[in-house]
């Protein structure tokens, strides 16, 4: 029998391959519809576009102003829409039907996330840098019922495996993840651009490659790829995705102690820096976007 401890079965699966690249431009958010294989995109030209593999695409009737991210429900029904520097706004997947706006000008590092508000209802948290600092936004999922708040630099939001609204922060003694609301340690931040994944983790982005806090007490884990422009965690939390400012996409397995962990092989597929990647929750679809998007498998 193999052995799969040994150096040559710790690499990282291969096969990384580009198969579809739908007829649209300058896509700058993308985001699965639930565990359908259904890819929402808006594009800097301000439309909303559901792309499916096996069908096409078809664009959606709404009028979007710098689209910065986007999320869909978990049960796949509402998308939350930031635009930078204009604020978010709530549609149907559907149809792309607009239900709620608010207007909340956030102009830099960027996130949006839907989380378990109450038993029986979810909310939206938006977090954003604007020329005083960084503020989170927490909103009933029609936006009615708000709560701003200032929080320090380099924050992130996002939620547990459970769906619970938390945020983090690196500093000097480590990361750090406290429900929202409660005060976050003072000291300089590290330089980590940090996103929650679905499953709980948390990933850091830098320059030179993404790092993995995979939960409490865990050891944090280095992919090193530099240029990195973009990342993304699969729903798991056990494969990321990393895309560069040449158009390269790198796949590694987190947990994986072989060297193609720490280096991974690149695959080019675009001819400029990627913008956003998106794993699907059903199927093994990747997204990337950069002047272009491109749908890969694996």
């Amino acid at each position: 029998m193999r052995d799969e401890k040994d150096a040559h079965y710790q690499h990282d699966k291969t096969g990384l391959r580009a198969v579809l690249s739908p007829p649209l431009e300058r896509p700058r958010a993308v985001a699965w519809v639930g565990r359908s294989e259904r890819l929402l995109v808006a594009t800097e030209e301000g439309a909303l576009i559901e792309v499916d593999p096996v069908f096409g695409t078809r664009n959606l009737q709404v009028e979007i102003q710098d689209p910065a991210e986007m999320a869909v429900s978990p049960d796949g029904k509402l998308l939350a829409l930031v635009e930078r520097g204009h604020g978010v706004s709530v549609h149907r997947t559907g149809n792309g039907e607009c239900v709620a706006q608010y207007g909340f000008p956030v102009l830099s590092d960027i996130s949006v996330c839907w989380f378990q508000l109450r038993r029986d209802a979810l909310g939206i948290a938006v977090a954003g840098d604007d020329l005083d600092g960084r503020r989170v936004a927490v909103m009933s999922a029609d936006l009615k019922r708000r709560r701003i708040a200032r929080v320090p630099r380099r924050t992130a939001i996002g939620t547990t495996a459970e769906g619970a609204l938390v945020c983090a922060r690196v500093t000097r003694d480590g990361m750090h993840v406290l429900p929202f609301g409660r005060p976050l340690p003072a000291g300089s931040a590290s330089k980590h651009r940090l996103r929650f994944g679905e499953s709980g983790a948390i990933m850091g982005i830098a320059e030179g490659g993404v790092t993995i806090w995979s939960g409490p007490g865990a050891a944090p884990k280095t992919i090193m790829v530099y240029d990195v422009s973009a990342a993304t965690l699969d729903p798991t939390g056990d494969q990321v995705s990393i895309g560069t400012r040449s158009g390269e996409v790198a796949m590694s397995e987190v947990s994986s102690g072989g060297m193609q962990r720490a280096r991974p092989g690149k695959v080019g597929g675009h001819s400029s820096a990627i913008r956003a990647m998106a794993f699907a929750r059903k199927g093994k679809w990747l997204a990337t976007a950069s002047e272009e998007l491109r749908l890969w498998t694996w």
